[in-house]
């Protein structure tokens, strides 16, 4: 099946920023709506849009907790990796290319039985020989990227696709309309969204109820999120009203905090979270 989407799509206003996150961030709005509400699989949407998409994952990943946290959050998804592999190289960010094949040849040396550990194990288990390996390029990502801004490189890049489409949102509900009408078997991809509905997103959508927000999208797990002194995984979700991380505490509630000021927003009880999920379990957004 070809792409129901093969073209980048990108809200208009963020053509008129001068901020480089404005486009970057657009196309990513574009395509996790085209995703949740339309359901589309990645072979189903722009090679370009993705490409982009990925970049920018990559980049915030190793930013926020360096190659081992990118290889623990994708499990090193063959896909994904590929995506970011031909993002690097179309944008132009060539240190940045060298430095995350460096990357890929550390995993290739640990082997397939290696990596399964520690994408198996606990991220901050000590002792964590293959974390610190995978580490080992970080030096060598920091130089590239400080010699390389990737959001510059991306954002340039976006906005020099010939096939790219700026729109308003009555334009964009539109499109996800048309294409969720086109694609065959929209109602047994719903009903399988819904079944396989992971653990964390759904604290997140309870805590988005709770808080009276509207859940947009989960954007990131941090393996390396520090709450109340503790290390845990922290989900990075936007709602109609910002930038959010949902932790759970210890305890075995959870809670939903604003991203910069760690505010807290809403909480959930331990019953209301057993009521949901159980017992949690991790699992990454792809």
């Amino acid at each position: 099946m070809g792409a129901f989407v093969p073209h980048v799509v990108v809200a208009a206003e963020s053509l008129a920023s001068d901020d480089p996150d404005a486009v970057v961030g657009s196309n990513i709005q574009v395509v996790n709506r085209l995703r949740a509400e339309a359901l589309l699989e990645l072979e189903e949407l722009s090679h370009d849009a993705l490409m982009s998409y990925y970049v920018d994952l990559y980049a915030a990943q190793v930013a926020n907790g360096g190659f081992s946290q990118f290889v623990w959050n994708t499990c090193w998804d063959e896909l994904l990796v590929g995506l970011v592999r031909d993002g690097l190289a179309a944008i132009g960010a060539h240190r940045n290319a060298a430095a995350f094949e460096a990357g890929a040849g550390v995993v290739a040396r640990l082997g397939p039985a290696r990596l399964a550990a520690f994408l198996e194990g606990e991220y901050f288990g000590s002792p964590n020989p293959e974390r610190e390996a995978l580490n080992g390029v970080n030096d060598a990502i920091r130089d590239a990227t400080r010699e390389e801004n990737l959001t510059a490189l991306n954002d340039a890049w976006l906005r020099g696709r010939p096939d790219l489409v700026a729109t308003d949102e009555a334009g964009l509900r539109r499109l996800v309309d048309q294409v969720s009408a086109a694609v065959p078997d929209h109602a047994e991809r719903l009903a399988r969204a819904e079944r396989e509905e992971p653990d964390y997103l759904k604290v997140v959508k309870a805590l988005c109820a709770s808080a009276g927000h509207r859940f947009d999208q989960v954007t990131a797990g941090d393996p390396a999120f520090e709450y109340e002194g503790v290390r845990t995984i922290g989900w990075h979700f936007w709602t109609d009203r910002g930038h959010f991380v949902a932790v759970g505490p210890a305890a075995g509630g959870a809670v939903m905090l604003d991203a910069e000021s760690r505010v807290q927003v809403a909480e959930l009880s331990p019953a209301a979270v057993a009521e949901l999920v159980g017992e949690a379990g991790r699992a990454a957004p792809a």
